[in-house]
């Protein structure tokens, strides 16, 4: 039962994510991740008592000021959301809801040595569980039905990556290279406008683009710039003054949560 909590945050993540969507384009949520960011150190902290260095939290800094550059240049020039204040709740809420997961996932690996695609699955059984449960709620809600199955086997592949990072490196890592998707996503759409003769993706603009493209080599020179694997603090153990290198996860952690 160690997975329940996870699982009930992804679930609030998805719920939220979904209710967002509704109000505002997909694309405009994804670039406002950044958020993560700064909530995943916060978490990490109270959760486990990681700490970084210096350095490290200086190439977060800069990896954060890069997605929000490029975000604002991003928000700047896309259609506003009718209720601009619900929207930034519930991306708050996805993105407290999804680091507070990833930090807890990283603990469960960490502490109990989980394989991550059996946390992974145990975690996708006990959210069916309990979606079951909740579908015959929200069955209740009369909407018009124009929804369809997603290619699950994408999803897979993404989550199955994404554990893994937490596994081999940490859940910094994973939000930070969350955070590019929305770099990854701008060039493809670059890419597609001249390709398809303008039907789909996005011009290139000398004002906004340049700011975008600055942004983004902000964000992906703070994640490749001395990685923040942080390190594990508890009351039994000293503060390490010697920088932890990348992928080590250092010192036990304390034998609970909080």
């Amino acid at each position: 039962m160690r997975m329940l909590l996870p699982a009930i945050l992804d679930i609030c993540t998805g719920i939220s994510a979904s209710f967002a969507m509704t109000l505002a384009p997909p694309s405009l949520l994804e670039v406002m991740t950044c958020s993560g960011i700064i909530f995943n150190p916060i978490w990490g902290f109270i959760c486990m008592r990681r700490i970084f260095t210096v350095g490290q939290y200086g190439c977060v800094l800069i990896a954060l000021i890069g997605a929000v550059i490029a975000s604002c240049s991003f928000l700047s020039k896309s259609a506003p959301s009718e209720n601009p204040i619900i929207v930034n709740l519930l991306t708050l809420v996805v993105q407290k809801c999804s680091s507070f997961q990833y930090v807890i996932e990283d603990k469960l690996m960490l502490k109990y040595h989980y394989d991550p695609q059996l946390a992974l699955g145990t975690e996708g059984i006990i959210e069916s569980v309990l979606m079951i449960i909740l579908l015959k709620k929200i069955q209740l809600i009369s909407v018009k039905s124009a929804g369809s199955v997603g290619n699950s086997l994408n999803l897979f592949f993404f989550l199955s990556s994404g554990i893994q990072v937490t596994k081999i490196l940490t859940s910094l890592h994973r939000v930070l290279l969350s955070a590019s998707k929305a770099a990854f996503a701008w060039i493809v759409q670059l890419i597609l406008y001249p390709s398809t003769k303008h039907k789909y993706g996005e011009s290139w603009t000398v004002g906004k683009s340049l700011i975008q493209l600055m942004g983004f080599m902000l964000l992906e020179f703070g994640n490749i710039t001395n990685p923040p694997c942080g390190q594990i603090m508890s009351q039994s153990f000293r503060q390490c003054e010697i920088p932890c290198q990348f992928g080590h996860k250092g010192a036990q952690g304390p034998d609970r949560f909080f």
